[in-house]
């Protein structure tokens, strides 16, 4: 949303436009003062509603994709001494039908980043296999139908050994002797 506060301040008017809760642009327009200072102020006035008009479309198509939600880990399993399966839960989309392509992103220990599709309806990823220690960044990729894409918050985690081992069993009685 854009909102325009327009206020006078002596020779000048000042415009500030707030167009997303992280950008705010002001724009002062210096006014000269003669015999026609109300009519400049009413021209100006039209001038910058024209301006907020062009702002507000420039807004409206440089908005987000949509607002994507960081995905969480869902399960982990050990596999070996060392190796770890993970799976996430993926958040849907905000509105499924803006969504073209999906693809989760997935940069281990600062290498390249990997990307996988996935089907934009999945709420599960598949299982992505970790070495402990490895530093690892994942994150939700999503397209519209002309290859605009919006990247979600990354969700950032070291693979620890964590996991414990089997619950081992009761001890159970071997041999019974009467002394």
């Amino acid at each position: 949303m854009l909102e325009w506060f327009v206020r006078r301040q002596s020779r000048l008017v000042r415009a500030t436009a707030l167009m997303w809760p992280w950008r705010q642009k002001e724009i002062t327009i210096h006014v000269t003062l003669d015999g026609v200072t109300n009519e400049c102020i009413r021209s100006m006035a039209e001038d910058v509603e024209r301006i907020a008009d062009a702002l507000e479309e420039i807004a409206f198509w440089n908005r987000p994709l949509l607002v994507i939600g960081k995905p969480k880990i869902l399960r982990k399993a050990q596999l070996s001494m060392s190796t770890f399966a993970y799976t996430f839960d993926l958040p849907a989309p905000v509105n499924l039908d803006d969504v073209a392509k999906r693809s989760l992103v997935v940069q281990v220990n600062g290498g390249t980043a990997t990307e996988s599709d996935v089907d934009k309806a999945v709420t599960v990823s598949p299982e992505f296999i970790f070495e402990a220690g490895a530093t690892v960044s994942l994150a939700i990729k999503d397209f519209d139908a002309a290859a605009n894409f919006a990247v979600g918050p990354a969700l950032e985690f070291t693979v620890n050994d964590d996991v414990p081992p089997a619950v081992p069993g009761a001890p159970g009685v071997l041999t019974k002797r009467q002394l």
